[in-house]
């Protein structure tokens, strides 16, 4: 496991096209959250992320 905090977190997914792969889980406040990046993109979010990280 590797923990991220939040300000790297915004800046791997601002930087999102460098990422081949990731399986993340992050907490917001009482909220988890999973993203799934494959080739560059996001190919899956579980949870309300929407309304807790502006890119």
């Amino acid at each position: 496991m590797i923990v991220v905090e939040h300000n790297y977190l915004l800046k791997i997914l601002k930087n999102i096209r460098t990422v081949y792969y990731a399986n993340m889980k992050t907490i917001i406040g009482n909220n988890v959250f999973s993203i799934k990046i494959f080739d560059g993109d996001i190919i899956e979010i579980r949870g309300n992320i929407e309304n807790n990280i502006l890119l």
